[in-house]
């Protein structure tokens, strides 16, 4: 809840303190249930407020997500889609397309070649298994020929 909704209640001024608690006994009750209703509308609030930072974070941490020069494409792709499944989770519609467009927008040089292969696969086999297995073929391949 938060300011609109503490003065539509009535209860915007006890909230801020300009409403001292009363000496009257029955001023005094409803004083205090309008007083514990402002603490829970704060409390929602918070929560709210949390869960919004918390969303807010993982979609930053998603955006700003790389795969790092010595972490295995399997790994990559892991930590990409648990992030994902959470941001998910609080209740956002994140599309399989976002998911598989961030992957090959984040991977290193080395997979420059299977990115601009995978642009032209018609878009019905554009799948999180086929990019899977495309990129896991690029990588044991690149493995191999440095060795």
């Amino acid at each position: 809840m938060d300011k609109i909704a503490l003065k539509a209640k009535g209860l915007y001024n006890i909230a801020i303190g300009k409403v001292k608690k009363p000496d009257d006994e029955k001023l005094y009750e409803k004083w205090t249930m309008d007083d514990n209703e402002c603490h829970v509308c704060v409390e929602v609030c918070y929560e709210k407020l949390k869960n919004l930072t918390q969303f807010i974070n993982r979609i930053q941490r998603l955006r700003k997500l790389k795969m790092e020069g010595n972490e295995g494409i399997i790994k990559y792709i892991s930590k990409v889609e648990n992030l994902t499944k959470l941001i998910r989770e609080m209740g956002d519609s994140m599309t399989d397309t976002a998911v598989i467009t961030k992957i090959p927008s984040s991977l290193p040089d080395k997979y420059t070649n299977v990115c601009q292969a995978w642009l032209s696969t018609d878009e019905s086999r554009q799948t999180i298994h086929n990019l899977t297995a495309r990129l896991l073929d690029e990588e044991m391949t690149t493995t191999a020929c440095e060795n």
